[in-house]
Parts: structure tokens; sequence; C-alpha cells
């Protein structure tokens, strides 16, 4: 791996958890591809950014 790849790939994760810890769902959302597929098990499994968004802004609603 380069260092461009390496400073892109730090570059999405710093994003990613900034998005979470300021429970942003738009930030965490644009770290996601449009086409995106988020496997959490093997009977749960997400298609679309719009999908895995409501997911997650329904499982961040239990945190303060």
């Amino acid at each position: 791996m380069n260092a461009e790849d390496r400073i892109a790939i730090a570059d999405i994760v710093a994003r990613y958890a900034d998005a979470v810890n300021a429970s942003d769902a738009v930030a965490w959302g644009a770290t996601w591809a449009q086409e995106c597929t988020w496997e959490l098990g093997p009977d749960r499994v997400l298609h679309g950014r719009d999908e895995v968004v409501g997911f997650w802004q329904a499982a961040m609603a239990s945190f303060e």
C-alpha cells in the first residue's frame, strides 16, 4: 500500500469517527458509498447508503 492510500484511509477513518462522536448522520453517511453493502451478520445485510444510515440513526438513538 502506498502513502496516498494510507492517507486516504486515515482520512476516512477520522471522518467516520468524528461523525459518530458528533452523532452527525449526514457526515457519517458520507463515508459510505451510495451503493454500499453492510453485512451485520448472516441474517442482517443492509444495501444502499439510505438503508445503512437509517439503521445507524435508529441504533444511535439509544445513546445519550
